[in-house]
């Protein structure tokens, strides 16, 4: 009677750990391989940011391009960077990680056509890829770290990501005028397509990048969060949100607080 008892809590005991091993969306990982391999592509995210500052002078006595149209290109870059937050995310809510094989190609292709460009219209267009490429990395590693890396961890982890940043503008900034000097701006962008293509390579080699999200932790849907950037804001009485005391929809702000950028 006691040994049938010992099988049976033995049994229920590997039951047990084998359904919480098992348990929809708890973490499972506790390196920081994952935080940074996601640095590198902040990092080369961050870089192109930086870019402009390096090849401007050379573009300018090459191609002739004005001090506006240098501003045209890192605007451009700024806009698509952060027009892709919500998509990105909404995305990533969808296909997890996956997004990043997305988000480096973009990078790729925007640094072979900048790269590879003479006109004013082929580096506006590689500067548009590269920056929807760049906007994609924060919001799809934000879910990323937190379903993979176990509470203990996530803060360390969050710290490595954002290391990224830094060492993005140190790289750009400090290794990059050498690149410049030795090979002109094609050199540096084509590095960076290939700095973009390492990234991604090892960041979609990694086991959490590449899991598809539990249905209990997506968001909402694209085409809810489509309703709620263009919620009417209006009134039928006068039309205005403010006597209406009711706040305009998140697009209005968005375009009224990036106004002052383009003025």
């Amino acid at each position: 009677m006691s040994a049938r008892s010992d099988d049976r809590g033995a049994a229920e005991r590997e039951q047990a750990a084998r359904l919480k091993g098992a348990r929809v969306g708890q973490p499972r990982h506790h390196g920081d391989g994952l935080s940074v391999t996601l640095m590198l592509c902040y990092l080369v995210a961050t870089l192109m940011l930086v870019l402009m500052a390096v090849v401007s002078t050379e573009l300018q006595d090459r191609f002739g391009l004005s001090a506006s149209q240098i501003g045209l290109l890192t605007s451009a870059f700024m806009f698509t960077y952060g027009a892709m937050g919500i998509p990105a995310g909404s995305a990533a809510a969808r296909w997890g990680g996956r997004v990043l094989m997305v988000s480096s190609a973009l990078t790729v292709m925007g640094s072979l056509v900048f790269g590879l460009s003479s006109s004013c219209a082929g580096f506006l267009v590689g500067r548009i890829l590269q920056g929807l490429g760049g906007g994609m990395v924060l919001p799809v590693s934000s879910p990323v770290i937190a379903r993979a890396l176990v509470p203990d961890k996530r803060d360390r982890g969050w710290g490595i990501f954002a290391g990224g940043k830094g060492l993005g503008v140190l790289v750009g900034l400090l290794a990059m005028p050498g690149v410049s000097a030795l090979g002109g701006f094609r050199a540096v962008f084509l590095m960076t397509a290939g700095l973009a293509v390492i990234a991604g390579g090892i960041a979609i080699a990694q086991g959490p990048v590449r899991e598809l999200p539990d249905a209990s932790s997506a968001t909402a849907s694209f085409r809810g969060q489509g309703r709620m950037l263009v919620r009417p804001w209006s009134t039928t009485e006068c039309g205005c949100w403010v006597c209406s005391m009711r706040p305009p929809s998140p697009l209005v702000l968005l375009l009224w607080s990036g106004l002052p950028t383009f003025l």
